[in-house]
């Protein structure tokens, strides 16, 4: 069985240890805005003209509709031009009216497909009650044991070190929208 003493010394190793990897992330950080600040500039003017040139593709192709009819939409030197069919935006006024329409005309079974019904207890909320309340509702409360915890009182270097080196994003096919 470890002694407090040997805790401490394997605490202060942790500490040390997460000192060290504190100072590279910063270092990391800073060499990024560093980066970051020498081609701002040079950022900004390339997603400037990138967003001319969008604009005035999309009024060209607006222009040129009779085009796009088949097919809708061509690849050109990895740009996707041309139209594709809108999604639409639903409304309703009355949403009981339209529930009750859906339960008229579809079958039973379709009824999940067209809508939805949802009643859950509410986890967060029902542990915030007391045990005793918690036990007459039918809820059980299992693993409420102590919990070891080890973690840094300030800041998460190691989160951040997770993160950065996390494979990189993968980019999106097609770009923005």
């Amino acid at each position: 069985m470890p002694t407090m003493k040997d805790i401490d010394k394997t605490a202060a190793d942790y500490a040390r240890a997460r000192n060290a990897l504190n100072a590279e992330v910063i270092a990391l950080d800073t060499a990024i805005r560093r980066l970051l600040r020498a081609r701002r500039a040079t950022i900004a003017r390339l997603a400037e003209q990138c967003r001319d040139h969008r604009t005035e593709l999309k009024t060209m192709v607006v222009a040129g509709k009779e085009m796009f009819e088949r097919p809708k939409t061509k690849v050109l030197h990895g740009i996707k031009v041309g139209f594709r069919k809108g999604t639409g935006k639903l409304s309703w006024f009355d949403e009981q009216e339209v529930v009750a329409n859906i339960r008229k005309r579809f079958d039973e079974k379709a009824w999940p497909t067209y809508l939805k019904t949802t009643v859950t207890p509410i986890k967060a909320s029902l542990n915030a009650l007391p045990a005793v309340d918690a036990r007459k509702l039918g809820v059980t409360i299992t693993e409420a044991h102590d919990q070891v915890v080890v973690e840094p009182v300030q800041g998460d270097a190691e989160a951040m070190a997770e993160t950065l080196l996390a494979d990189p994003p993968k980019p999106k096919k097609g770009g923005r929208k």
